[in-house]
């Protein structure tokens, strides 16, 4: 009996240590603890969908920028590429 009983309390730590390493990835998949960091959401305008790409904006689009701390409602002015 005590062997199944400490059996059992492994398998509870090993499924709860699991568990936190799971916890510890969702959090950090979070995009708004990304903003913690000094990261932005940047969205358009029009749909609300996502910015991923600077060639997806064109001069003049409505951007709307999201911090950690509130947003941003922006006209575009001016584009520029990366070399990379």
């Amino acid at each position: 009996i005590f062997k199944a009983k400490d059996e059992i309390l492994a398998n509870l730590r090993h499924k709860k240590d699991l568990l936190g390493d799971m916890e510890s990835r969702l959090a950090g998949a979070d995009p708004y603890s990304c903003m913690e960091k000094g990261f932005a959401m940047v969205r358009c305008g029009s749909s609300g969908k996502l910015v991923t790409d600077v060639a997806k904006v064109k001069v003049g689009d409505k951007l709307n920028i999201e911090f950690k701390d509130g947003s941003l409602s922006c006209l575009v002015l001016e584009k520029n590429r990366s070399g990379k």
